[in-house]
């Protein structure tokens, strides 16, 4: 008779990768999955683990027959970091993972209900439960009862690291959460909800089938706990918090934008295998796309604005992603229709964006670009309170002070196509500029508002021009960017003066 299955009997037995093409494995010993390594077995092979063996899971396992244990939860151990994507129904298992000291968490429950007495004793819990008059009050502390799967919860540990331990019967299948939407709560407020990866392994945000995205806006938010600040993802751009844009890593809480008070589903299939992303992730890159951070008095932020050919200049719900102000200092940008963004897909036509800045501690801070991916639009930053105007690079800094706390739109990003010709027209709005000598000529220039920098940002001239054929001297000779506007369309042109 052919014999249809593998019988482990050594001690230990580990494993730097397998794949198996049995049609079962009968686990007796100590199946050890190293960290950064990969166990698989295909959808045509079943895993026992049987009274005596233990599976460990230090990296990755890939489980996709019917799998079974009857060890208990101690014998399948999920350590801290690591993937365990099994489809079975009744399958327990020990999951555990990390929260270190005295920071905040999003998390989320793995296992079966549990009680909270008995994995977060001496921890601080709360869930969120959006409500009609403000989202201060929607953070309710959790001191009793079970710690359920349909939602994720903010947790902090007080004196030293810890580690978790989810002990029962792993979540399977379709797994609902109920959202919360309060249309009272008006722009930019009413609708989020906290909620988590129910599964032991990581999950695909981009798939199609694992996902029932109808009643949210398509973006997702975790918390950083590092910079204390919200990392944002709409499946292909991200905030610093978040990387790959995709992947969702096991036991992590996230939150979601509703639009109506219904319900938000994850199957099975939105089950990956992705070891780069331990509990906390960061950026990923696209054309056409600026990425600002801010940093100064210990604190840290980012926003990131991008071109797409479908986006609009108003708030699109399937690709900005709201900003939730926190910490220290903020930055975002605004929407035409005034949504507060951390990520802001625009168009080809945006020619200005308020970039708003947000701090309660005066001091100096520093703008600085960590990627620029623009082709021929070439983009200015505008210090209002300075009269400074800047073209931004990859790696550009621009270092203020904050004195004003309550003043926020402070600054505003200029897009527009730069002419390395000293003269150039431009059919928009028919102005043509052009230097000769010390001078800087501008031609059709009634009703023309011109402003006039140097390299360093530093404003020379600004003034609407009432006559056709203005001339501006300069007393230095040096490369000048000049910013006209006229129709609302704004051009930039670089000169020199000789």
């Amino acid at each position: 008779m052919k014999r249809k299955m593998i019988l482990f009997v050594a001690l230990q037995i580990v494993f730097s990768f397998a794949l198996f093409a049995q049609s079962s494995i009968k686990n007796y010993a100590n199946i050890k999955v190293k960290a950064q390594t990969y166990f698989a077995a295909n959808d045509n092979m079943n895993f026992t683990n049987t009274a005596s063996g233990t599976l460990e899971v230090q990296g990755a396992a890939r489980l996709e027959g019917t799998n079974s244990n009857a060890a208990g939860a101690s014998g399948i151990v999920v350590r801290n970091s690591a993937n365990l994507l099994q489809n079975s129904a009744n399958v327990n298992a020990n999951v555990q993972q990390q929260i270190m000291a005295d920071r905040w968490h999003l998390l989320s429950n793995p296992v079966a209900p549990m009680n909270f007495l008995s994995i977060l004793t001496g921890a601080y819990a709360y869930e969120y439960i959006e409500n009609s008059t403000n989202t201060s009050n929607a953070w309710l502390n959790v001191t009793s009862g079970n710690m359920q799967t349909d939602r994720g919860y903010l947790v902090k540990n007080v004196g030293s690291n810890r580690t978790v331990n989810f002990n029962g019967v792993l979540n399977n299948g379709v797994m609902n959460f109920p959202l919360n939407y309060t249309s009272a709560l008006g722009i930019g407020g009413a609708g989020f909800n906290l909620v988590g990866n129910p599964f032991p392994c990581a999950l695909d945000w981009n798939s199609v089938t694992g996902f029932d995205k109808s009643n949210i806006t398509g973006i997702l938010y975790i918390w950083d706990d590092t910079q204390n600040q919200y990392g944002s993802s709409n499946g292909e751009v991200s905030t610093f918090a978040l990387s790959p844009a995709n992947i969702i890593p096991a036991n992590q809480g996230f939150i979601v934008k509703a639009t109506s008070a219904a319900n938000f589903a994850i199957n099975n299939d939105a089950k990956t295998l992705d070891l780069s992303t331990p509990f906390y992730k960061k950026g990923s890159v696209t054309n056409n796309l600026l990425r600002m951070r801010l940093s100064g008095n210990e604190s840290f932020d980012e926003m990131v604005v991008y071109f797409d050919a479908d986006a609009t200049l108003n708030y699109d719900l399937t690709k900005d992603a709201d900003k939730f102000i926190s910490g220290i200092a903020n930055i975002y940008t605004l929407s035409e229709d005034n949504y507060k963004l951390a990520i802001n897909v625009t168009n080809e036509t945006a020619k200005t964006v308020p970039l708003h800045f947000k701090s309660s501690t005066m001091g100096d801070y520093t703008l600085w670009i960590n990627q620029f991916t623009f082709g021929d639009t070439d983009i200015y930053l505008e210090d209002t309170q300075n009269n400074t105007f800047i073209q931004l690079f990859t790696d550009t800094k621009y270092n203020f002070t904050h004195s004003n706390i309550g003043f926020e739109n402070r600054f505003v990003l200029h897009f527009g196509k730069i002419s390395t010709d000293i003269e150039n027209n431009s059919v928009e709005h028919n102005v043509k500029i052009y230097s000769s000598k010390e001078f800087v000529n501008i031609i059709n220039a009634q009703d023309c508002k011109v402003e006039i920098f140097d390299v360093t940002g530093r404003k020379h001239f600004a003034q609407t021009l009432n006559s056709n054929n203005e001339q501006i001297k300069l007393t230095s000779n040096s490369i000048y960017i000049v910013k006209t506007v006229k129709n609302n369309i704004l051009i930039t042109e670089k000169v020199f003066i000789q």
